[in-house]
């Protein structure tokens, strides 16, 4: 293949990208623990687990985005991702966010009383990790084999609430609770701002309480990176410190 026959492909795909905005609830859905359950257990109990997680999960969501469009036609629901052990879901319509809260506490009250039982190993039990957001976001259909994908702030918040969220928690932002015209959908905690990686201005969250009580929001996560003087001197103190030049038999590759 040239340049010139890729360039047309290019031009083709751009043609074909089709882009639409409106606002919906995302919502992430991680099951925790799922890297450890395979170290510990072996890959293919890791892998039934996760794939037996994706199975319930979605069909919890079904479940209740139906319900939800037999009684409302401006409400609907996609399951658009699954992402190794994460599941990633919108609604749309006026009851988009109550949709959304309703279906993670099912989904938690679901795994809750599936992983009950005190022989049950904490690695073998299910503890999904659910965030959610609501605002505009952009759709994307690149192709006419493809469905719409969503793609905005509004998606990179709801990631970000999720990777903050505790297994079994819920955590939602403020943004999406405004929409719930009844609080009786739900408890909710009291609210907590956290800031981000990439986003500029902090986040209200709150927990969203499906058992008797919360469990609290995680801080702001640590800084990935470690700063040290650019001094002889302060680097040999930490190589020491960290005993980074330890004989290992793992090698840890950053991209």
């Amino acid at each position: 293949m040239d340049l010139m026959q890729l360039s047309r492909i290019i031009e083709q795909s751009r043609n074909e990208l089709e882009q639409s905005d409106k606002d919906v609830a995302i919502m992430f859905i991680d099951l925790a623990d799922s890297t450890a359950c395979k170290e510990q257990l072996g890959i293919t109990f890791g892998l039934d687990k996760i794939l037996n997680f994706i199975r319930d999960a979605t069909k919890i969501i079904n479940a209740v985005g139906e319900d939800f469009k037999k009684n409302n036609a401006s409400t609907e629901y996609t399951v658009c991702k699954y992402i190794g052990d994460e599941i990633m879901v919108y609604f749309s319509g006026t009851d988009a966010a109550t949709v959304a809260i309703r279906t993670s506490i099912l989904i938690q009250r679901f795994f809750w009383k599936k992983s009950e039982g005190p022989k049950l190993q904490e690695i073998v039990k299910f503890k999904p990790k659910i965030g959610i957001d609501w605002g505009r976001v952009s759709f994307a259909k690149y192709s006419t084999h493809l469905p719409e994908d969503p793609y905005g702030l509004i998606v990179d918040r709801a990631a970000r609430i999720t990777s903050i969220t505790k297994p079994q928690q819920i955590l939602v932002s403020e943004d999406a609770l405004r929409q719930v015209e009844s609080r009786e959908d739900g408890q909710f905690g009291e609210p907590a701002d956290r800031l981000f990686k990439g986003i500029s201005d902090k986040t209200r969250i709150r927990e969203v309480i499906w058992r008797n009580e919360a469990s609290g929001i995680k801080p702001e996560e640590e800084p990935s990176l470690t700063l040290i003087a650019a001094d002889s001197t302060s680097v040999d103190q930490y190589f020491r410190d960290e005993d980074v030049l330890a004989t290992s038999t793992q090698i840890d590759f950053l991209l």
